[in-house]
């Protein structure tokens, strides 16, 4: 069941994707934000399981292994200079690889790819360019990841706090040719799939501000026990 207000909430203002993952079983996880993309599809095999009464879906980076929308339904996230924020709740099984668990292209020449190093930090790749969280999270521990971008500049944030960013050549995004995948590299290449557990993953069309970040964490940080 939805918050009441939900569409009022301010942190919700230009919401534009918000996979909310209350299905529990089938094959397709309903967008709950404006303006409502095309349902997205699981692909292959992530399965759902239960954590304390939440559905979250489970990944086990077997290819294709994914949720996805199709690159022609969600033109409104293919970003290119336009600020934008992405967060999703994880909890990751293994540090024995790269792995991407939000894509859109393949982060190397094209779009931008969420996900994490071996040494256990968050990276946003975006065209060559790569934004580093440098400490690492905990392994079998649900965190919450967002990252944030204006232009060429971006700040990393586990678990509502700020993070120390390295950053490479910073540089601006061109467009996706592929579609979006959450959980594994789907078609757009790029390293295997996310090896873990994943919940709600959103995206906004502005930068959030560390207070709303902060607070989105400690509204939600209940669910898992954190």
């Amino acid at each position: 069941m939805r918050v009441l207000g939900y569409d009022n909430d301010p942190i919700n203002q230009n919401l534009l994707l918000d996979i909310f993952m209350d299905e529990g079983a089938g094959l397709i996880a309903h967008d709950s934000a404006k303006p409502h993309h095309v349902d997205p599809t699981l692909v292959g095999t992530p399965t759902w399981t239960n954590v304390s009464g939440l559905s979250v879906l489970n990944f086990d980076r077997t290819h294709p292994d994914y949720v996805r929308i199709l690159l022609a339904n969600c033109a409104d996230i293919n970003f290119t200079t336009q600020p934008f924020t992405i967060s999703c709740w994880i909890y990751s099984t293994s540090n024995t690889w790269n792995t991407d668990f939000i894509m859109f292209g393949n982060g190397g020449d094209r779009g931008y790819e969420l996900g994490k190093w071996t040494t256990g930090g968050i990276y946003l790749k975006v065209c060559g360019g790569t934004y580093k969280v440098t400490s690492p999270i905990s392994l079998n521990v649900w965190h919450f990841i967002a990252l944030t971008r204006i232009t060429t500049n971006a700040w990393g944030y586990v678990d509502g706090i700020q993070q120390t960013l390295e950053s490479d050549v910073p540089v601006s995004i061109t467009i996706s040719a592929a579609d979006l995948a959450i959980g594994g590299a789907g078609s757009g290449g790029g390293y295997g799939g996310w090896l873990g557990m994943l919940y709600r993953p959103r995206i906004w069309s502005r930068a959030l501000a560390p207070r709303e970040i902060n607070e989105l964490f400690q509204r939600e940080r209940g669910l898992f026990g954190v």
